[in-house]
């Protein structure tokens, strides 16, 4: 055979010389380039998949903050029984909500307000004094007692009442005995006075304690009674006093005129009725309007029947 374009011999190739010379390499590369890309292409594919495949998790990981060691757990679901998971995010605990208002506890001791002889009071707070506004109680006791005794007398009531009560301690008179001093003369004191006021103080700062300003009474019992009218009528903040088996020094009172309350015993000895009897007629004499007296069945002690009728008189029935 010969080439059609040379006119010559054509080669076993399928070319001739002339031919072979200029158009064998090229034509070489075309077809090399054919079969390169042929092969190459599921490889091309192959890639381009895996790209796309790693853009796409990806994306997803940025839309679901969700961090993939969360555990997850199972819960119903809102409209049946079936299951679905949720995650659940473990991490440190936050603070522990506040306590919910409870009834709190009574609480009853010694105070640390001291006289001068190294004496000082008792207190008593019924449950749930923190939670409510409450009245006051400032219980003198009698000659040759002391708070804790006041405190004793009266923590049934001021807890069934629901009321404070406050209790100082007396000096102690030369005799020996713990007792009262009370002035008999107008713009006097005594050491007493101040104590009375600092063991009230100091209750009234006590975590908790509110008082009901217009139901505080001071109240006095036979040889503390008479403490009694002269402190509410020197301090502004009692609204009534109690004389309970005792008297009244009419001369040392101060300004203040509070409601006043006077009661014996039918069968006390020590403070018969016509003595107590003539002690609310001085306080009335003495400028004091609202005074009641009152007699009960029993000795020099406070009974039953005598405390129920001071509660109702002081706090209402």
């Amino acid at each position: 055979m010969r080439c059609e374009r040379h006119d010559l011999a054509i080669a076993p190739d399928g070319a001739c010389v002339l031919c072979r010379r200029d158009s064998t390499l090229p034509g070489r590369g075309r077809w090399f380039s054919v079969v390169v890309a042929a092969i190459a292409a599921p490889f091309l594919l192959v890639a381009v998949a895996i790209a796309v495949g790693t853009f796409a998790r990806r994306d997803r990981s940025k839309a679901d903050p969700t961090p993939a060691s969360a555990p997850s757990v199972s819960v119903p679901a809102p409209a049946d029984d079936t299951l679905m998971p949720v995650q659940v995010q473990h991490g440190p605990a936050g603070p522990a909500p506040p306590p919910t208002a409870e009834k709190a506890s009574s609480r009853e001791g010694a105070l640390t307000a001291t006289n001068s002889v190294g004496r000082t009071g008792a207190f008593y707070l019924p449950s749930g004094y923190a939670l409510q506004r409450l009245p006051m109680l400032v219980a003198i006791h009698g000659t040759g007692g002391d708070g804790r005794g006041m405190v004793r007398l009266f923590r049934a009531a001021a807890e069934q009442k629901v009321f404070i009560v406050v209790a100082p301690d007396s000096r102690i008179a030369p005799n020996g005995q713990a007792s009262w001093e009370v002035p008999d003369h107008p713009g006097d004191t005594t050491e007493d006075h101040p104590h009375i006021r600092r063991c009230v103080d100091e209750v009234l700062a006590m975590p908790g304690v509110t008082v009901d300003r217009a139901r505080v009474l001071v109240a006095g019992h036979s040889g503390g009674a008479s403490t009694a009218p002269y402190e509410a009528s020197v301090d502004g903040l009692y609204t009534a006093f109690a004389v309970l088996h005792g008297g009244v020094f009419v001369g040392g009172l101060g300004a203040w005129r509070p409601r006043g309350w006077f009661s014996t015993g039918t069968g006390d000895t020590l403070r018969p009725p016509q003595g107590v009897q003539e002690a609310a007629a001085q306080i009335k004499g003495a400028g004091s309007a609202d005074v009641v007296y009152r007699e009960f069945q029993g000795g020099h002690g406070v009974g039953p029947e005598e405390m129920r009728a001071l509660l109702e008189w002081w706090l209402g029935a």
